[in-house]
């Protein structure tokens, strides 16, 4: 269902800026897992397109080991000396299943941490653990709530 409203979004973004005489730029790379949610947009918008540019220099990185793993992770070369490094980083961490994996990130959501999951009902089935185990910890007011556009209620962080 996300992936069809951001679909209309897009064709309805098209749509106008043809009208207008104006173009528009898709920025993002098409060989990192797709985001929840815009999964596959880029890809789609180079198919209709046909036209697409590589960019080839990295800009993100000012550490240049962690800029050559991200490199070599995106061209998906040798995932075992990828990983390594990354780990003793401290970038992956590992849990010994994924109950022990749910209940970090539920426990530790909100902190300066990435997660990534790879489909909409993941990542709905996470927000709603972490939203309950915030609201159990008293740092989310669940007596007044909005419902998301997951159709998820957001309440009021305390």
């Amino acid at each position: 269902m996300a992936l069809l409203k951001q679909q209309g979004a897009i064709h309805a973004l098209a749509t106008i800026t043809a009208e207008a005489g104006a173009t528009v730029a898709l920025v993002g790379d098409r060989a990192q897992l797709p985001a929840v949610g815009r999964g596959g947009v880029l890809d789609m918008a180079a198919q209709i397109r046909g036209r697409t540019y590589d960019m080839t220099e990295l800009h993100r990185f000012t550490d240049a080991e962690h800029a050559a793993l991200t490199l070599a992770m995106r061209n998906r070369e040798n995932p075992g000396a990828v990983f390594d490094p990354l780990a003793a980083m401290g970038l992956v961490t590992l849990r010994a299943d994924e109950k022990h994996a749910r209940d970090h990130i539920t426990a530790h959501a909100g902190e300066d941490v990435a997660i990534t999951v790879a489909t909409n009902d993941e990542a709905s089935a996470l927000n709603e653990r972490i939203r309950t185990g915030r609201i159990e910890r008293g740092e989310v007011d669940d007596t007044i709530t909005a419902t998301g556009s997951d159709e998820l209620p957001i309440g009021l962080v305390t």
